[in-house]
């Protein structure tokens, strides 16, 4: 199950441009086509790995040690690389798709599984029927007070 993603053939292009753009504070951005190719592989080889040891999951955390910076600097990359967006949603659609077909399988513990698929916009919904019914029976006790007092008055008069 492998992505069988390669580095684009813009990357270049696209990692220079990052690379020679400077932040507020003057820094260039740590984001080559080096680390790319990295966050790529990574996703190929846990991939793989998760295929054999069944369900070794991708992370953001992971990925993120694994090629040396926070999971806020991985956040300001994919605001300016389309590139770096590309491999997080590529991690993400791998991440939930770990969780469904695992969870269905009863192989990753339900309520993790629940929990961590509502980062991915799953929700649990519980449909509540409001039925009239419940209306009725305070109608109908208010008709009865009703009546009672009609026959109280009909019997003192």
């Amino acid at each position: 199950m492998a992505t069988g993603k390669e580095q684009p053939e813009t990357l270049e292009v696209t990692v220079k441009a990052i690379a020679t753009s400077v932040d507020k504070f003057g820094r260039p951005s740590k984001l080559t086509a080096d680390v790319i190719a990295q966050a790529w592989k990574y996703l190929n080889d846990t991939t793989s790995i998760a295929a054999s040891a069944g369900g070794l999951m991708p992370t953001k955390e992971r990925l993120a040690l694994t090629i040396g910076v926070s999971r806020n600097t991985m956040y300001e990359w994919a605001k300016q690389s389309e590139d770096f967006q590309d491999i997080l949603d590529t991690l993400d659609a791998m991440q939930a798709d770990m969780l469904l077909q695992n969870g269905l399988m009863n192989r990753y513990n339900s309520t993790i599984t629940k929990l961590m698929l509502s980062k991915h916009g799953y929700v649990e919904k519980q449909e509540i029927d409001q039925n009239l019914n419940v209306v009725t029976p305070i109608l109908s006790g208010m008709a009865k007070q009703a009546d009672q007092k009609v026959i109280e008055t009909d019997a003192e008069n």
